[in-house]
C-alpha cells in the first residue's frame, strides 16, 4: 500500500497492468475480458458516485437564496446582521470542515447592529445546496467569495471571514485577490503539514502526534488523492477520526460541546445537510484541496493592503498550536490572538464572535475618524469633536516620539502608527502622557521646529514654541553618516527617541536607555514612576540604527553604537556625563560604550547581554557545548552571520533552509515565565506589533544587521579584554535564561573582576517583566559606589 501512495498518478490510480503477448490468458481468448473486467472494476471501486445536484431529478430540493456563477454554477447563502443597505461593514463568512451557510461568528445582534454589519454566508462548492465544483482548489474558494460578493453588491472591498478548514479560502483571497479584501480574520484556521514554510522536524513533531486513521487520511489527500473517496469508505482501512467524530479534544469546553451536540442530534443533522449532494464533493474534496499540494505556501505571502487577524487555542486538538505560531511567527503582518485554555470550536467561546468583529474593524474605525480629521485640516476648520474622538480612540497611549527630521510615515496599522497620524495633523496642538512622566515632542516646520511639552501624568495640552536656531542645532548636533542626502540634511542620520520619567531640568540622574533584539525607543526597564519620581531620574530610550524610525547606518559597527549614544546624550542636552542601561543584545552598546566613551559614562547597566560563542576569551570547549545546545536553526544563523554576514539575508528569507528560532517566535524557554510572557506576546499580537515597528525600514538593517554586529568578528577589542573603567559596571543575569548560558556569562564576569555579577534564581531571559526587577536595576545602577 505504502508503494501505491508514494507512486506517481498514473501509477497509483492504475488498476489493471499490461500483459505479454504470450499471456496465458491472451491464448486463452480472455485477455479482452480481464482488461474490460478491471476497468470496470476501476470506475466501481475507486470512482466515487456522482453527486446528487439540488434541483436536478434525484437531487434534493432547493430551499435557500442562491447566486449563479460565471460558470455556471450556483452558490446557496444566508445573510444575517443589518440589512445590506445600511450596513457599514459587510464580510462573507467562509464555514468550516461539516459546516454549511448555517453557520457564522455567533456575534450578539446588539453588536451587529451598534457596528452596522451585514454577514453572508454561502455553502462552499459541493456543501448544502451549493452545486458540486470538480475543479475546485483554493484559487476557486476564492474566486467563489469574489463573485458572491458582486452578485450581491458587496462594494469593491468587503471582509472575509474564515473558520477551521474553511480559512483556506481567507488565504486564497489573500493571494489571488487582495485587492478586494478590506480586512480578513481566520479562527483556528486548519494547517497543511506540507506547506514547505514548515521546518521538516517541526511538522513531522506535529503531524506524527495526530491519531493513526487521521494520519493515512492527510497522507492519502496529499499523496493518492484519486482514491481516497475508496480509502475512506473500506472500513477495515485506517481514517478520518474527524469525519468519524471520534477525535480526542483535550480541552473540555470542546468535549463537552460535541457530546451535547452528538446527544441531541444536531452533528447528525449538520452532516445530512452538508452531505446531501454527495459526501466525496464536501467533505472527501474539502480533504484534497486543504491537505493537497498548493500553488503558494502562505508563509510566502507579501503582506496584503489590510489588516489579518488569526485567533488560535492553546488546547485546539485538531490544529497544533506549536504549527500555528510558526505561521504567525513567519508572517510579521498577521495579528496572531492565542486564547489560553481554548480548544478549536471557538465559535462556542462566549463572546469571541464580538470580540472578534470589534477587533477586525477597530483599525477601520480609526481611519474613518482621521480621514474626518484630515479633511477639516485641509479646511482649515480643526474639528474639536472628531478631535476628541480620534484621541479617545486610542487605546493604547504610546510615548511621546521626538525625532530628529520629519520621517514617513509607516503603514502598518498600530496604535503607534495611530498617534503619528495624529501628530501630523495636529503637530503642536496636543501632547498624551505615557505614564512615565513629562516628555517632549518636537517636529520641523519650513521655519522652525514645534514643541509640545505634557508636564507629569495626565499633563494638559501646553503650546510652546522652540526657536529655529536651538532645532539646527539638535540637528546639527548628529554627526556625519554618508548616506547621500541632499541639502542642509546631507551626510546625516537622525534617531528617534521616547522620554520617561522626570523632566530634564528636574532630573538628578540622566539615563540612556540600549534596547534589545526586536525591540525599540518603547521599551524601558520598567522601573515605576515613583521611584523614577522619588531618585529624580529622566531616561530616554532610542531606536538604534535602522531600528524604528532611527536611519539606518550601512557603516554600523560596535563603535557607531557607542557613539550614537553620545550624540543622542550631547544633542539632548545630558550634560559632560550620565548612565547608561542595556538590554539583551543592545548590550553590545554597553561594552562598546566602556571602550570607546568612559569619559562620559557614570555608570553602566547590563540586562542579560547576549554572548558572542566565538569571543576568544571564553573556554573553547564550554563555548562549543553551549552552542551546540542551541536549536539547529539559531546555530545556523549565528554561524552565517560570523563567517558570511553578507548571505545572511538570503539566508533568512529561504523557508527551506534553518533559520533563528528567536526571530520566528518559536525558541524554546526553559523558564516559565519567560514562556508565559512569549506566549502572550504571540496571542496579544504585541510580537508582531514589536516586529513591524522594529523592522518597518526593512528587516535588513534591523534585526539582521543586528546579528552581523553581535555575532559577527569583534576586530577591536572583546569584553574580556577591556580595563577596569573610572564607574561601576552591574550586569544582571538570570540562572534560567534559554538565550543567553548563565555559564559563559559567569566566566566573563569572573576574567573581569569589576563587573558586579547579579545572578538571579529562577529568572530567565526577559528581565523587564519580573516584577520589581527594573526598580532594584535602577536603584542599584543609581547608587553610590561602594567603598572596596
Amino acid at each position: 500500500m505504502d508503494r501505491l501512495l508514494w507512486a506517481t498518478p498514473a501509477a497509483a490510480l492504475s488498476c489493471v497492468g499490461k500483459r505479454a503477448k504470450d499471456d496465458h490468458s491472451t491464448s486463452l481468448g480472455m485477455g479482452p475480458l480481464v482488461g474490460q473486467l478491471g476497468d470496470w472494476l476501476c470506475r466501481a471501486v475507486l470512482q466515487p458516485p456522482p453527486p446528487r445536484v439540488c434541483g436536478t431529478p434525484g437531487g434534493p430540493p432547493v430551499t435557500a437564496r442562491r447566486v449563479r456563477l460565471s460558470d455556471g454554477r450556483h452558490l446557496a447563502y444566508e445573510e444575517s446582521g443589518v440589512p445590506l443597505e445600511s450596513a457599514r461593514y459587510r464580510i462573507v463568512f467562509s464555514h468550516g470542515f461539516t459546516g454549511s451557510r448555517l453557520d457564522s461568528l455567533r456575534a450578539s445582534t446588539e453588536v451587529a447592529e451598534e457596528l452596522g454589519v451585514y454577514m453572508v454566508a454561502f455553502d462552499r462548492a459541493g456543501y448544502g445546496e451549493s452545486d458540486p465544483n470538480p475543479n475546485r482548489s483554493v484559487r476557486s474558494a476564492a474566486q467563489d467569495m469574489e463573485e458572491l460578493a458582486d452578485a450581491l453588491g458587496l462594494g469593491d472591498k468587503f471582509y472575509v471571514v474564515g473558520v477551521s478548514l474553511g480559512s483556506h479560502a481567507v488565504w486564497g483571497a489573500l493571494k489571488y485577490i487582495p485587492h478586494r479584501i478590506a480586512g480578513a480574520a481566520m479562527l483556528a484556521p486548519v494547517v497543511n503539514y506540507w506547506w514547505p514554510g514548515f521546518p521538516a522536524d517541526l511538522a513531522a513533531a506535529a503531524y506524527g502526534k495526530q491519531q493513526y486513521g487521521d494520519q493515512w487520511a492527510l497522507r492519502v489527500s496529499h499523496h493518492a488523492p484519486g482514491i481516497l473517496h475508496w480509502w475512506m469508505e473500506q472500513s477495515w482501512l485506517p481514517a478520518s477520526t474527524v469525519v468519524d467524530n471520534t477525535t480526542h479534544l483535550p480541552n473540555k469546553r470542546d468535549a463537552e460541546i460535541r457530546r451535547t451536540l452528538t446527544a441531541d442530534g444536531t452533528l447528525q443533522k449538520k452532516k445530512e445537510l452538508a452531505t446531501q449532494q454527495g459526501i466525496h464533493e464536501s467533505y472527501y474534496r474539502d480533504m484534497t484541496v486543504m491537505f493537497g499540494k498548493w500553488e503558494f505556501d502562505p508563509m510566502s505571502l507579501p503582506e496584503p493592503p489590510c489588516p489579518v487577524h488569526l485567533w488560535q487555542g492553546d488546547e485546539d486538538g485538531l490544529v497544533p498550536v506549536a504549527l500555528q505560531r510558526h505561521v504567525a511567527g513567519k508572517l510579521s503582518w498577521v495579528n496572531y490572538h492565542e486564547l489560553p485554555g481554548t480548544g478549536h470550536f471557538l465559535s462556542g467561546v462566549p463572546g469571541l464572535g464580538d470580540t472578534v468583529l470589534r477587533t477586525l474593524f477597530e483599525s477601520r474605525l480609526v481611519k474613518v475618524l482621521l480621514l474626518h480629521a484630515s479633511t477639516t485640516a485641509i479646511s482649515g476648520k480643526q474639528d474639536g469633536h472628531y478631535f476628541q474622538l480620534g484621541i479617545a480612540c486610542l487605546a493604547q497611549p504610546a510615548p511621546s516620539t521626538t525625532r530628529f527630521k520629519q520621517h514617513t510615515r509607516p503603514t502598518s496599522p498600530s496604535c503607534l502608527i495611530t498617534h503619528h497620524t495624529f501628530q501630523s495633523l495636529f503637530p503642536s496642538s496636543y501632547s498624551e502622557s505615557n505614564g512615565c512622566g513629562s516628555f517632549h515632542r518636537e517636529r520641523e516646520h519650513a521655519g522652525g521646529a514645534a514643541r509640545a511639552h505634557g508636564g507629569g501624568i495626565g499633563g494638559g495640552l501646553v503650546r510652546e514654541r522652540r526657536p529655529a536656531a536651538a532645532a539646527d542645532a539638535v540637528r546639527d548636533a548628529r554627526r556625519t553618516a554618508g548616506d547621500g542626502a541632499e541639502g542642509a540634511d546631507a551626510g546625516r542620520r537622525y534617531l528617534a527617541y521616547a522620554e520617561s520619567g522626570v523632566s530634564k531640568d528636574k532630573a538628578r540622574f540622566k539615563v540612556v536607555y540600549s534596547h534589545g533584539f526586536s525591540g525599540s525607543r518603547m521599551d524601558s526597564p520598567r522601573a515605576s514612576q515613583e521611584l523614577l519620581e522619588e531618585l529624580g531620574v529622566y531616561m530616554v530610550a532610542f531606536d538604534r540604527a535602522g531600528y524604528g524610525e532611527s536611519d539606518p547606518d550601512p557603516g554600523r559597527s560596535l563603535r557607531s553604537a557607542a557613539l550614537d549614544i553620545q550624540d543622542l546624550a550631547d544633542a539632548l542636552g545630558l550634560g559632560p556625563k550620565f548612565h547608561l542601561i542595556c538590554s539583551s543584545l543592545g548590550c553590545h552598546a554597553g561594552w562598546a560604550s566602556i571602550k570607546y566613551i568612559p569619559h562620559r559614562l557614570e555608570g553602566v547597566a547590563m540586562m542579560a547581554p547576549v554572548i558572542n560563542y566565538r569571543w576568544s576569551g571564553l573556554p573553547r570547549g564550554l563555548a562549543r557545548q553551549l552552542y551546540r545546545m542551541q536549536p539547529a536553526g539559531d546555530q545556523w544563523s549565528l554561524r552565517v552571520a560570523f563567517y558570511a554576514p553578507w548571505l545572511l539575508h538570503w539566508w533568512m528569507d529561504q523557508a527551506w533552509l534553518p533559520t533563528s528560532t528567536v526571530i520566528d517566535g518559536s525558541a524554546p524557554f526553559p523558564n516559565a515565565l519567560d514562556e508565559k510572557n512569549r506566549v502572550t506576546a504571540l496571542s496579544t499580537g504585541m510580537f508582531h506589533k514589536k516586529a513591524r515597528l522594529a523592522t518597518q525600514q526593512g528587516v535588513q538593517e534591523s534585526f539582521y544587521r543586528d546579528m552581523a554586529v553581535m555575532f559577527g568578528r569583534w576586530p577591536e577589542f572583546e569584553p574580556t579584554d577591556l580595563e577596569e573603567p573610572p564607574f561601576p559596571v552591574h550586569l544582571f543575569q538570570g540562572d534560567e535564561d534559554g538565550v543567553v548560558p548563565a555559564q559563559l556569562q559567569r566566566h566573563i564576569c569572573r576574567r573581569l573582576g569589576w563587573v558586579n555579577y547579579h545572578e538571579l534564581a529562577g529568572v530567565g531571559h526577559f528581565l523587564s517583566a519580573v516584577p520589581g526587577l527594573g526598580d532594584r536595576i535602577v536603584s542599584t545602577l543609581l547608587a553610590a559606589p561602594a567603598t572596596a
